[in-house]
């Protein structure tokens, strides 16, 4: 899911975030259960042990066609890993103030998550997987296959593989060739060569080039229209 946000967005989301960060710092507190982060999906869970203070970037507040909608922006995270954390696409928020609140209590959870970080040290090394989910099925695809798939595109240009919508046309196509149709089958998945396996997985990293971390993808709320009065 590719959000396009404007420069204008990321450079007004710098300044709100800017303007939080040092009272959220400030009542963080590691002794007490509120504000524990817990994603549900492991796209989401492979961000815990990433996250760091200079990781935190924007807070976007943005309104689509439906409502409004909250945005953490990431900066410096690995290719293949989201760099955003937000309110959910399919349920916009009434109104801008509702969504702040809710972004304010995403990046103080994010806070959090940067505090705890940084006490454990990282005694633990990071298991580098980039997760992709297919079509609920979410498979870990190490981090070393997401960035030599990048050194291969890179290497060959971009005539075949121009953009998300092209890689997810590859992935679509591999799907029908194995499966039969655009969908997955763990069964059939399992009797596969593999070569097919390959197939799949090279078209999944190939979808982390270009943030992209589902197919089908959900997709985005269509933003609102510059005359459209705000609520």
């Amino acid at each position: 899911m590719n959000l396009n946000l404007t420069d204008r967005q990321i450079a007004e989301g710098r300044r709100l975030l800017k303007g939080l960060l040092p009272r959220l710092r400030k009542e963080v507190s590691l002794a007490s259960p509120d504000g524990i982060m817990q994603p549900t999906s492991l796209i989401g869970q492979s961000l815990m042990g990433r996250i760091g203070h200079d990781n935190l970037d924007a807070l976007v507040i943005r309104r689509s066609s439906g409502g409004w909608h909250a945005d953490v922006v990431l900066t410096g995270m690995p290719l293949g890993v989201s760099n955003v954390m937000g309110t959910p696409e399919a349920r916009p928020l009434p109104s801008r103030e509702a969504a702040l609140e809710a972004g304010t209590g995403i990046l103080r959870q994010l806070c959090r998550l940067a505090a705890e970080n940084a006490l454990a040290g990282r005694d633990q090394p990071l298991g580098d997987t980039r997760p992709f989910e297919l079509h609920g099925h979410t498979f870990q695809i190490p981090g070393p296959v997401v960035e030599q798939v990048r050194l291969i595109w890179a290497a060959m240009g971009k005539g075949l593989v121009p953009d998300a919508q092209a890689a997810r046309n590859l992935l679509t196509e591999n799907l029908v060739r194995t499966m039969g149709s655009d969908s997955f089958d763990p069964d059939r998945y399992a009797a596969l060569s593999d070569d097919e396996k390959s197939s799949i997985g090279i078209s999944m990293a190939t979808l982390l080039q270009f943030g992209e971390f589902r197919h089908p993808d959900r997709p985005v709320a269509a933003p609102a229209h510059e005359e459209d009065p705000s609520p």
